[in-house]
């Protein structure tokens, strides 16, 4: 973490621990904070592999129904990341007095709840997963429709697309999500028993480092976005910005804005970038790698930009637009795509119903909220 502190690397595991694990309310950017949460992040998970273990050593064993795993291990992540945040804010000599006192009276409170824990029910669960962009609106719908259904359990988490692909076809979620459209490979694996459904439209920016946006680079073609990313140009100076050499930052093949991206600027959705230096996963790491820098240039769903990462317009001359909603809309911005949800032909009305509200005016007044466009 020290060596790479300057370079958006803590970022990156912080925000993947803060997806995959909910502990999103932990802020971001300090370091510090990050290095002690993935200490903490780490003993927990050890933790629940034990009470894992220990669940299964019977067939009738209550940590096997879903709805006490799930509660119990939200309760210990939790638990575990308030304890950082005490550490980081009282130092290290207060910060342990505090971690062990707290150890004594989380534990009598663990018990308490487990015990309560063991004695509910198995609830309906639906788990979806997979695209970063498509996350952030189903999982505010998800916070939203367990308030009208408690008697379901919905959790949502990342991947990028093509882990939603794949967990939608191997029945490990009952919701895949994606960001793109499925490749013939895909299409055939998933032999016509999944639908794939868009609930939105996105932009994928062209996003560039605050220093590199006010130095001048303000729009660019396609072209030169392509040479970028081909390494045949290598300094903002070339395309009307500073003299400094140019950090191009890549995505994992299987993310679906990759796809996008690669397949309107570079000509095939697998294309190589070897102009690029560095490879993101999901959108808050992607997202960090760009404002920790000063010279970069990376590929970004239009949902999450802000003042450190900005979008610059693409097109030719006067021509160029930037990746707004109304640009969208109108046809006129290049890479765009559909936000989509994945399901089994033959799903259960639980998950019908879920669908249902992310298409219906409330689900999509809430895409709109989210920053993207409506499907309808």
């Amino acid at each position: 973490l020290d060596l790479y502190a300057d370079h958006g690397a803590s970022e990156q595991f912080h925000s993947e621990f803060k997806t995959d694990l909910d502990i999103e309310r932990l802020p971001s950017g300090k370091f510090s904070t990050h290095a002690l949460v993935l200490a903490c992040s780490v003993l927990t998970y050890n933790i629940l592999r034990w009470i894992g273990r220990q669940g299964l050593t019977g067939p009738d064993a209550p940590l096997r129904q879903s709805r006490c795993a799930f509660a119990l291990s939200h309760f210990l992540i939790n638990e575990f990341a308030v304890l950082a945040g005490d550490v980081v804010l009282m130092g290290l000599n207060h910060g342990f007095r505090i971690l062990m006192g707290g150890f004594m009276y989380r534990w009598f409170f663990l018990g308490i709840f487990l015990t309560a824990s063991l004695s509910l029910q198995a609830a309906e669960r639906i788990r979806a997963a997979g695209s970063t962009t498509v996350l952030p609106i189903v999982a505010e719908a998800a916070k939203q429709y367990r308030q009208r259904h408690p008697d379901i359990v919905l959790t949502v988490s990342g991947g990028g697309s093509g882990a939603g692909v794949a967990s939608i076809r191997q029945g490990v979620v009952e919701i895949g999500m994606a960001s793109r459209q499925l490749t013939p490979k895909e299409r055939q694996d998933l032999q016509g028993k999944i639908e794939m459904i868009p609930i939105a439209r996105d932009a994928v920016a062209v996003a560039v480092s605050k220093a590199v946006y006010t130095s001048g680079v303000q729009r660019l073609s396609l072209g030169q976005v392509a040479a970028i990313y081909r390494g045949e140009i290598r300094n903002w100076k070339a395309v009307g910005g500073m003299d400094a050499p140019i950090l191009a930052i890549d995505k994992e093949p299987s993310r679906g804005t990759r796809h996008v991206f690669a397949r309107v600027v570079l000509g095939d959705a697998r294309a190589r970038a070897p102009g690029a230096s560095i490879i993101a996963g999901s959108n808050n790491e992607e997202q960090a790698a760009i404002a920790s820098s000063d010279k970069a240039i990376g590929m970004l769903s239009n949902a999450w930009l802000n003042d450190a990462v900005r979008a610059v317009a693409v097109g030719e001359g006067d021509q160029a637009v930037l990746p707004t909603v109304e640009h969208v809309a109108d046809g006129r911005y290049p890479i765009r795509r559909d936000l989509n949800v994945l399901v089994r032909r033959d799903a259960s009305p639980a998950v019908r119903g879920f669908i249902d509200f992310l298409l219906s005016q409330e689900g999509q007044i809430l895409v709109q909220k989210m920053g993207y466009l409506p499907i309808h």
